[in-house]
C-alpha cells in the first residue's frame, strides 16, 4: 500500500499541501467561469509540482527495495531532473542524470541545482539519447554505473500514474475542466484515471510535434491498468477521448523555445495575479488557456482548475 504522502515517508521533510487560488480574468468573468490555480509548485522548494506526484510511488519502491542510487534522463531544462536530484538529496540516495545534448557553461540555473544536490550529470549525444528505453543500452549503464532503480524520462512510467492520480484529491468538487502543461504525458495519462464523469483534462503540449504524445499516454494507460490489476476499456482511445483533449498548438516553436509573446504573457500574468510563472512549462498553458478563454471555448458557468506545476527556476530573471 502505498502512503499518500511523502511526508510520511521522510518525517520532518517540509512538504506542504498545494493551496487552491482563484483568479478572475475578464474572459472568464464575462461567462460566467470560475478558474482556479492549484500551486502544486508550493507542495517543496525544490521538490514541488507534478514531480512530486510522478516520484511519489516510485520513491516508495526504490527505498522499499533497498536501492541506493537513482538514474534517470532529462533535457536541460527538465524539472524532472531537478526534482529528483531534489528527492536524492532528502532521501539519501545517489542520483544520476543523464542530459540531452552537450554541456553548456554556466550551467543553467536547472543544472546547476542538480549539480549541487549531489546528481553526477552526463551528456549524451541526441543519437544515444534515443537509446533511453533500450535494454541493451540500460544494461550497459548498469554495468557502467552498477545497480540503480531507473526513472524513465520525465518520471513518467507506470508507477507514476498512481502519484498522479492523487492530484485528483487535492481538487474542488464539481470542477469541469483541469488544465495542465505536459511534456511526457505522464500527469496527464494518471489523471484521466482519477476523473469522474463529464470531466475533462487539458493537456498543452509544450513540445512541438507532440501528438505521438497520445499513443505514448495510450501504452502508458495499458501498462498502468495491467499493473494494478485492473482491466482498461475495450476501446481505449476512445475512453481517453472521452476524458482528455490533447493541444498541439501553443508550444511556442518547441521545447524551450520561448517567443517574445510568452515572456510579455508571463510578466503581465505575474503583475496582475501575483501568481509567479515561468515560460518553458505552466507559462505555455496559461497562454493556451487565455486563448481558449477569449475564443469563448468553453461552456458558460465551467469551472476550471489549472496545474501550476512548477519550474520556477526557470523562470527569467
Amino acid at each position: 500500500m502505498f502512503l499518500n504522502s511523502l511526508a510520511e515517508a521522510k518525517p520532518g521533510a517540509l512538504f506542504l499541501a498545494p493551496p487552491l487560488e482563484e483568479i478572475f480574468p475578464e474572459a472568464a468573468r464575462s461567462r460566467q467561469i470560475r478558474l482556479f490555480v492549484l500551486r502544486l509548485d508550493k507542495i517543496h522548494p525544490q521538490m514541488g509540482g507534478n514531480k512530486y506526484y510522478k516520484l511519489l510511488d516510485s520513491l516508495q519502491v526504490a527505498l522499499a527495495q533497498n536501492y541506493r542510487t537513482l538514474l534517470t534522463f532529462g533535457g536541460a531544462f527538465s524539472n524532472h531532473l531537478y526534482a529528483t536530484a531534489a528527492a536524492g538529496k532528502i532521501f539519501g540516495l545517489a542520483t544520476l542524470g543523464l542530459v540531452r545534448g552537450e554541456p553548456v557553461m554556466p550551467l543553467n540555473p536547472t543544472l546547476a541545482f542538480a549539480e549541487k544536490a549531489g546528481m553526477q550529470l552526463h551528456y549524451l549525444d541526441r543519437a544515444t539519447y534515443r537509446r533511453k528505453n533500450e535494454a541493451g543500452f540500460i544494461e550497459a549503464l548498469r554495468n557502467q554505473h552498477g545497480d540503480f532503480f531507473l526513472l524513465p524520462e520525465g518520471g513518467t512510467h507506470p508507477l507514476a500514474l498512481g502519484g498522479t492520480a492523487r492530484i485528483y484529491q487535492q481538487l474542488p468538487p464539481e470542477v469541469d475542466f483541469v488544465s495542465l502543461p505536459v511534456g511526457t504525458g505522464g500527469t496527464m495519462a494518471g489523471l484521466m484515471t482519477a476523473l469522474k464523469n463529464g470531466q475533462k483534462v487539458l493537456g498543452f503540449a509544450v513540445l512541438k510535434n507532440a501528438g505521438f504524445l497520445w499513443g505514448q499516454m495510450q501504452l502508458l494507460l495499458q501498462q498502468h491498468f495491467a499493473l494494478v490489476g485492473q482491466t482498461y476499456p475495450p476501446s481505449l482511445s476512445d475512453w481517453m477521448k472521452a476524458r482528455a483533449t490533447l493541444l498541439l498548438d501553443y508550444h511556442g516553436g518547441g521545447y524551450a523555445r520561448v517567443p517574445p509573446a510568452l515572456i510579455d504573457f508571463c510578466h503581465q500574468f505575474e503583475q496582475e495575479w501575483q501568481i509567479p510563472i515561468e515560460p518553458v512549462y505552466s507559462g505555455k498553458m496559461f497562454w493556451g488557456l487565455w486563448d481558449l478563454l477569449q475564443k469563448g471555448a468553453f461552456p458558460e458557468g465551467s469551472r476550471i482548475v489549472a496545474l501550476h506545476t512548477g519550474g520556477l527556476q526557470n523562470k527569467p530573471a
